[in-house]
């Protein structure tokens, strides 16, 4: 199994949230659900 540092996930998830637009063609508002699979730091 891979592991991740704190700090490489903090940056990653940095990196996702200022390229949102990329999101944009999923058109999420319109979902009824969205699973989150997440990679948390804890």
């Amino acid at each position: 199994m891979r592991r991740f540092s704190a700090d490489y996930l903090e940056e990653t998830r940095r990196g996702m949230w200022a390229e949102r637009g990329a999101l944009d063609a999923l058109e999420l508002g319109s979902r009824e659900r969205i699973l989150d699979v997440g990679c948390g730091t804890g």
